[in-house]
């Protein structure tokens, strides 16, 4: 199985320039991570810092920024870290979850996901679908039947 890379754009706040870039597919890293001259060169500016562990256990503070990305066609507005140049890509979760793909290691590819809006309910039931009518709201495709007042909730 093992890693595999895939190519990313990351683009400026005004979406009007981007950069292509092969970047590591890593849903251990909770976020995208682009060297800084790339994310300069767009004249992207750091924002805030967080703390981020390495591997190894140690903590470092992390200087990042709102940036485009585009990946297989898809675009979302993601969080970005200014890593060391010469330092490889990396494309997070938090950025996979955006463009709604998922990691297949076995294939070493990217694939589409289906949101999730399921809700926990207690009882075991998770509701697919909500349907109104008058007062009542049913919670539809629930493993338990649940039904609740709208005037009670």
């Amino acid at each position: 199985m093992g890693t595999f890379s895939t190519t990313i754009e990351i683009g400026n706040l005004s979406g009007e320039c981007y950069v292509a870039m092969e970047a590591l597919a890593d849903t251990g890293a909770s976020t995208t991570v682009v060297p800084r001259s790339i994310l300069d060169g767009l004249g992207i500016l750091p924002t805030r810092q967080e703390t981020f562990e390495y591997a190894s256990g140690e903590r470092v503070e992390l200087d990042m920024a709102q940036a485009w990305a585009r990946v297989e066609g898809r675009e979302t507005y993601t969080w970005v870290i200014f890593g060391e140049d010469g330092v490889a890509p990396i494309l997070g979760a938090y950025t996979l979850e955006g463009v709604f793909l998922a990691v297949d290691p076995y294939n070493q590819r990217l694939i589409p996901v289906v949101g999730s809006l399921k809700q926990y309910l207690g009882d075991n039931c998770y509701p697919a679908v909500i349907s109104t009518a008058a007062n009542n709201t049913t919670l539809l495709g629930c493993r338990s039947s649940v039904h609740r007042n709208a005037n009670s909730v």
